[in-house]
């Protein structure tokens, strides 16, 4: 079992990856972006960004998530930030699950 190293990554990263986000999906639909920097299985540095949903998954289009990590890294790698080489890996939930998981006081 691997050891779990999670820690919230710097605001100027979360910045980033929230507008990024808020852009490509549309305000209405996300309520909240939470990242936190890990590893991977390897070792390799990793955002771990939970978007948390103001609807449901189906509120999402599809054709605007496309194309979202690569839009990612391509804002990350202008940042100067020790956390910016790291590989965004996305995961979409309702409120109810970010609350199930305890990623935000709804």
């Amino acid at each position: 079992m691997r050891k779990v190293h999670l820690a919230m990554a710097s605001e100027a990263i979360k910045d980033i990856i929230e507008a990024v986000i808020r852009e490509r999906l549309s305000s209405d639909v996300v309520h909240k972006v939470v990242v936190t920097s890990d590893e991977d299985a390897d070792g390799d540095a990793v955002l771990r960004v939970a978007v948390v949903l103001e609807g449901k998954h189906s509120d999402l289009d599809r054709e605007k998530m496309v194309g979202l990590v690569r839009h990612l890294r391509s804002k990350l790698e202008d940042s100067e930030d020790r956390d910016a080489q790291a590989f965004p890996i996305l995961s979409f939930m309702s409120k109810n699950e970010a609350k199930s998981l305890h990623l935000e006081a709804v």
